[in-house]
Formats: structure tokens, C-alpha cells, sequence
């Protein structure tokens, strides 16, 4: 959305703002700009719009009911929270209010459901017994108005809240799983599933995650699997992806997801056992850059592994008849960075132990530690 403030005609004020419209009065009080007002009006203009969807247990009906808008520094998790707890609690108002009020919904009704005594008790209490309540949880209350007008009190529960995991969203989800509140009882928040399953994917793409016993891999060994593999599995693999699929790209496309766990691809990959795929780590054959393009390290020599996720070598010159000490990130594509240039080194060895590099130089040991300071 593009952040803006606007007059609306309907309504006679200006909207545009996260914490709320302005009005005649508000105008009027505030003819002369200031800093004060400028950065009031910088700090809560709307800059995101989220829309909160409704969908029922058996997933036959689905309504957008409300869209809530935040501020560009707004977003907090106690922000968050406070907006679920108040869409809540409309969302869970009974039909009866709901037929009252068509266009606004209230909840004070709702809130009136509330019996201390059945809280104390965790149970319901003799006079809520009399006049038919049935659970000392509020939302499974009927409301004061219901039981005066002598009806059934018909109501929604909201059992889960599904979001992104954005920050302000993880903490609203610890915020509501340890405090204690009469309307969010049965409410469980949950991380949307198609950005948890792009989470995993990004993770699979950009980095060689660590499989079963210490193996390795990372999404590009599938996508040379489909490429370049023989023709039966590489036949087989077209069948069962697409190219798409198996691209490093940040997409929140929900069809990748599927494909790659699609169970007739992992049974058939399964079914092929053991397959030896080399894969060149630099230069990348999918995605170059500066740090891995073809012709930065044409004589590698001591490769040897150093921290975790990361790798070291010496990188001989033939004009020079110098080294450079290098170390390779197993990011996917992989990162590279120069930590000492034309080293005089006088063999091929190299050691890497609690964040030193150790090689052997013309005039003895040679320490380098991760912050690029050489001692002789």
C-alpha cells in the first residue's frame, strides 16, 4: 500500500493513520505545523494493511472480516496483541448482537458474560446454574442480554489464529501462550503454514543443511539431479518438478512447496539409494557473484575445514609465486573472502584449529586468526 493521508467524505475525516482517523476538531486544534506534529503524523501513517480471514472447523466457508493497519514502527508484539485480543473478542460476540448491530459489531454485551464467582471456582456457580450457564469460561457463556430475552445465545469460537512469523508476530504468539486471558481460553496461535514451509525452503536453498548422519545437502544437488543426472532419473525427476521448484528464488509461490514433498518424489528418490553427484561448490554453475564468478581462484591448494559452515585454503599466484589465505562460506551460492594476500608460503599444508589458520611460511610457522593479524 502506498502510506498517505486522505479525506474521507463519508465519514468527514482524515484517514490514513495507524492509531486512528482525525477529525474537524482535531484540525482545528493543530492549524500551525510543527516538529511535534510532523513526526506524530510520520510515526503513526499506515504503512502495512493486514487482513484477518475467518475460516469454519470444516473449512467449507471462508470471510475476510476486518483489515487492521499498522505504522511503520508500530508493529510491536504488545501492538499485535492488543489487536487480536480486540478482534477476538468482536469475532466471538453472539448472534444476537450481531443481528442488533449490522454494521458495527459490539462486544460489551459479550464481556457482561463474566462471573468472578464461577472464576474462583473453575466451575459453575449456583446462581450462573440457575439461570442456564453451562461453563465459567467466558467465551462459552451465553451472554446477559441472551438470558434476559430468554434465548439461545449462538456464538463463534476462535480456536486458532494463524500469522506470519514476522517479529511483532512471534511475540504476540509468546505474549498470548503466558498470559491469561477469560477470552483467548481455547485460542492457540500457529505460524502460517506456507511461510514456516518457506522458511525451510529459503534455509534448504542458502545453506547445506545437515541430513541423518552428518551428510549434507542443499536444493542445488536436486536441481543437478534433475539437470544433469542420467536419463532415466533425470526423465523420472521432469515428471515430478518443474524447474521452478528446484530455483533458488524467494518466492511465496505455495506450488514449490508441494512438489518438493510431494510423496511419489521422496519415495522415488528413496527407492535410488546411494547416488554420487559431484557438485561444484566454486565457482557456482546457478547463482555468481563477485565472491565465487569463474577465475578467482584458479590454484587452490590445503583445503581444509575450519568453523562451522565455513572452509579455508590457499590460493597459489604463478606471477606473484605468493599465496592467499581464503576462506569460503558454505552458503549456497558459496562466499568467499581474502584474509591475507601474497603470503610467502613454503609448502602446501594448512591447519585451522580454535580459529587460527597455521601454514607453513619461508621463515617458520605462520599464525593467522580470524581477524587478519599474522604472527611470526
Amino acid at each position: 500500500m502506498k502510506p498517505s493521508l486522505q479525506f474521507d467524505t463519508t465519514q468527514k475525516k482524515v484517514v490514513g493513520l495507524a492509531s486512528g482517523n482525525l477529525d474537524i476538531n482535531y484540525v482545528k486544534a493543530h492549524k500551525d505545523p510543527s516538529p511535534e506534529l510532523t513526526s506524530h503524523l510520520k510515526d503513526n501513517i499506515a504503512t502495512e494493511a493486514t487482513v484477518t480471514v475467518l475460516t469454519n472447523s470444516p473449512k467449507t466457508s471462508t470471510l475476510a472480516v476486518g483489515v487492521g493497519y499498522h505504522s511503520r514502527t508500530g508493529k510491536t508484539g504488545e501492538n499485535v496483541t492488543m489487536n487480536l485480543i480486540q478482534e477476538v473478542t468482536q469475532l466471538q460476540s453472539c448472534m444476537a448482537c450481531l443481528e442488533t448491530n449490522a454494521a458495527i459489531v459490539e462486544t460489551e454485551c459479550c464481556e457482561f458474560s463474566v462471573c468472578n464467582a464461577c472464576k474462583e471456582l473453575q466451575s459453575v456457580c449456583r446462581e450462573c446454574e440457575v439461570v442456564g450457564q453451562v461453563s465459567h469460561h467466558p467465551c462459552l457463556r451465553a451472554c446477559t442480554k441472551c438470558l434476559e430475552r430468554n434465548i439461545k445465545c449462538t456464538r463463534c469460537l476462535v480456536l486458532t489464529w494463524s500469522v506470519d512469523c514476522e517479529s511483532g508476530n512471534r511475540k504476540m504468539a509468546d505474549i498470548c501462550g503466558s498470559e491469561e486471558n477469560p477470552n483467548l481460553t481455547y485460542l492457540v496461535v500457529v505460524p502460517d503454514a506456507v511461510h514456516l514451509g518457506k522458511t525451510y525452503k529459503r534455509s534448504w536453498e542458502n545453506w547445506f543443511l545437515i541430513l541423518g548422519e552428518g551428510d549434507r545437502s542443499t536444493l542445488a544437488t536436486l536441481r543437478m539431479l534433475r539437470n544433469d543426472s542420467y536419463h532415466v532419473l533425470s526423465e523420472k525427476l521432469h515428471k515430478l518438478s518443474t524447474a521452478e521448484s528446484v530455483r533458488n528464488k524467494d518466492r511465496m509461490a505455495g506450488e514449490p512447496l508441494l512438489e518438493l514433498t510431494n510423496q511419489e518424489l521422496l519415495d522415488f528418490l528413496k527407492s535410488k539409494g546411494t547416488i554420487f553427484l559431484t557438485m561444484n561448490i566454486l565457482p557456482d554453475r546457478y547463482r555468481i557473484n563477485d565472491s565465487n564468478k569463474r577465475g578467482l581462484y584458479n590454484h587452490p591448494l590445503a583445503i581444509c575445514t575450519a568453523s562451522t559452515g565455513n572452509l579455508v585454503f590457499l590460493n597459489w599466484g604463478a606471477k606473484t609465486s605468493r599465496s592467499d589465505l581464503v576462506r569460503l562460506r558454505l552458503h549456497s551460492p558459496a562466499e568467499t573472502v581474502v584474509l591475507e594476500r601474497c603470503i610467502q608460503t613454503s609448502g602446501i599444508s594448512l591447519c585451522y584449529m580454535n580459529g587460527v589458520a597455521l601454514f607453513c611460511g619461508q621463515k617458520g610457522i605462520l599464525f593467522h586468526d580470524i581477524d587478519g593479524k599474522l604472527y611470526f
